[in-house]
């Protein structure tokens, strides 16, 4: 993984942030490997983090992965991306 990037629209001046977790199997503390947060600016969101935490390689034998969006009232969730290199 190279980034995870978030885009949406701000139309109350809030927040709008997403957070990439990586829950090894039969952990009970998902890693935090990722997360991009609006700044609280109306108009378009578009958020990145470049700086991934281990573990930056996907292993589906090893981990389950999931993104939390949160949002307040009156912002409007595009989508969240993940950047890779293919093996």
């Amino acid at each position: 993984m190279t980034a995870l990037r978030l885009d949406g629209f701000d139309n109350v001046a809030a927040n709008l942030s997403v957070t990439m977790n990586a829950d090894p199997f039969g952990s009970t503390a998902a890693i935090v490997m990722a997360s991009a947060a609006s700044s609280g600016a109306t108009g378009v969101v578009t958020v990145a983090d470049v700086t991934i935490t281990a573990p930056v390689v996907v292993d589906n034998t090893a981990r389950a992965y999931s993104l939390r969006v949160c949002t307040d009232v009156g912002l409007f969730f595009y989508d969240a991306r993940i950047d890779y290199i293919a093996p």
